[in-house]
């Protein structure tokens, strides 16, 4: 093997090392732009509910054998179990889709305080509410038109913490 002057290891090692903190500076530098430059790339307070969002929900409506039978699924649960469950906080925007996928009958749809009237879908309609979760509590949902399977699908539940 054969020496390598040391005068051109020094330099080689000197020229790594700025090349090396160079990239570290650029690195730095681009983090720090983006994470000004947008700010939701700043982790933010889980205890911060004072900012509202906007949630989506679909309920799919239907009669077994169907594995959504009831409101989704409901109809496989223990009669009197609260399903489905939506959590929401207070002030979020709440858009609620609901699909009646069976074939035969009409199903309903109402949300206590927020749709007491609600509404009714023939088979293979949907239908979209939008709501401001306002009031904190739980309210029910539920099927308001008499089917078979009406008992399962009484006991839904709108969670809103504040």
């Amino acid at each position: 093997m054969r020496d390598v002057p040391r005068p051109r290891i020094e330099k080689r090692l000197r020229v790594n090392w700025v090349v090396g903190v160079v990239i570290v500076v650029v690195i730095v530098s681009i983090g720090s732009i983006i994470a000004f430059s947008y700010p939701s790339f700043i982790s933010q307070s889980s205890s911060s509910s004072s900012t509202s969002q906007v949630v989506e929900f679909t309920i799919i409506e239907s009669d077994p054998p169907d594995p959504l039978a009831g409101m989704n699924g409901s109809y496989y649960k223990p009669l009197g179990t609260q399903w489905p469950i939506i959590r929401v906080h207070q002030g979020d925007t709440v858009i609620i889709t609901v699909i009646n996928n069976d074939s035969r009958e009409i199903h309903g749809f109402a949300i206590d305080h927020y749709d007491d009237r609600g509404f009714s879908l023939a088979p293979g309609e949907q239908h979209t509410i939008t709501f401001v979760a306002n009031e904190v509590g739980s309210f029910r949902m539920y099927c308001n038109v008499f089917c078979a399977i009406h008992p399962y699908m009484q006991n839904g539940a709108l969670i809103v913490s504040p």
